[in-house]
């Protein structure tokens, strides 16, 4: 009984801690991540999986007939400016696994704003999994001469990463922002 009581103490104490470090994540995720980090990611994973299993969507059903506008779609107003909105280098249109493709999937469309006259940032919508036919995946691609890579590791992740610097990216640089993009892996999960 006494290493019962033990064992709950511990725990507690344990998931005090964790729940009372800063986070803007509701309290649901960081009890299932304090799990995951206490010998449970076994548990955790056999739990997504059986739910994930029973609530999977329908396969099949009606394909769609046209693709959605993308709120940021700049392919439009490139051509009335009048600017230049072909890079020097646009990848190959990706290949939808579903034929015929629709009008425009795949091809690689401009977004966002212009850096030195061009779009550096251009997204491609395509229709990946045949069995879902109604399912969507977008794709990004960024002109890296046009853009600049920072790195902002979190307040735990990477654990022995460089040097921290700030956490977010600073408010007196977000006017530059392109796009943003957080890893949602651990880094031990990574193996290396």
């Amino acid at each position: 009984m006494l290493l019962v009581l033990v064992m709950l103490v511990s725990l507690s104490v344990s998931y005090a801690r964790y729940m009372s470090r800063p986070s803007s994540v509701p309290w649901t995720v960081r009890s299932v991540e304090w799990v995951r980090d206490n010998h449970g990611a076994w548990l955790v994973s056999l739990t997504e999986r059986v739910y994930y299993t029973l609530t999977a969507p329908k396969k099949g059903g009606p394909g769609l007939v046209a693709l959605p506008s993308l709120a940021a779609d700049s392919s439009q107003t490139a051509t009335r400016s009048g600017h230049q909105s072909r890079p020097v280098y646009t990848p190959p249109p990706v290949k939808p696994a579903i034929t015929p493709a629709l009008p425009g999937e795949g091809v690689w469309r401009p977004v966002g704003r212009m850096v030195n006259g061009q779009y550096p940032l251009r997204v491609a919508l395509f229709r990946n999994e045949r069995d879902y036919p109604r399912i969507l995946t977008y794709a990004v691609w960024i002109d890296h001469s046009l853009t600049q890579l920072a790195l902002y590791p979190g307040r735990v992740e990477p654990p022995q990463g460089s040097p921290r610097g700030p956490m977010m990216v600073p408010l007196d640089q977000r006017t530059r922002l392109l796009a943003v993009f957080n890893s949602g892996f651990k880094y031990e999960d990574s193996h290396g």
